[in-house]
């Protein structure tokens, strides 16, 4: 007889949670902090509630629906590309909103191996930083594949979420 797996604690907070949509939407506070970020500057952190975070992926969602026609089709892939940053986040957690997957990728491959797995995952559009010059290596194997490239952002100061088309 096969031994019992190790034990897998259960939190009565996380009961009824079975999608990523369902998260923001655990019993604790909204005004609870969901997100610490650095600020490389001055040292402060950004905090973000849930409250907040919430408002942000589903007005991100509903930029994706509106200016790049996601949830059209469910099922479409998006290729994301971005460093550890608050608008990863925003389009990691939005993509999911609009019935389409999140198909992350790292920020330094080549244009040859973007256009490879971009192609793979038949990723249906593609995001990008609109902080500096975006992923130029990205963004030509998007052009190779006839793809849109969107960026997306957030605003320190205005505490906004963006998404803008870019190609």
């Amino acid at each position: 007889m096969a031994e019992p797996g190790p034990v897998v604690p259960t939190y009565s907070f996380m009961e009824g949670v079975t999608t990523l949509r369902d998260l923001p939407n655990v019993p604790i506070s909204k005004d609870a902090i969901a997100l610490r970020i650095p600020n490389e500057n001055d040292g402060t952190c950004t905090e973000i509630s849930y409250q907040k975070l919430e408002n942000l992926v589903e007005s991100t969602a509903t930029a994706f629906c509106e200016t790049a026609g996601l949830g059209r089709e469910p099922g479409n892939t998006v290729s994301i590309i971005m460093p550890n940053i608050i608008p990863f986040i925003l389009a990691f957690l939005a993509v999911p909103y609009t019935r389409s997957v999140s198909a992350p990728l790292n920020q330094d491959y080549t244009q040859a191996e973007y256009k490879f797995y971009i192609e793979d995952n038949q990723s249906k559009l593609v995001l990008v930083p609109d902080h500096g010059d975006g992923i130029p290596a990205a963004e030509a194997a998007a052009a190779e594949l006839g793809l849109s490239v969107y960026s997306v952002g957030y605003n320190l100061k205005s505490g906004e979420a963006t998404v803008t088309h870019k190609s």
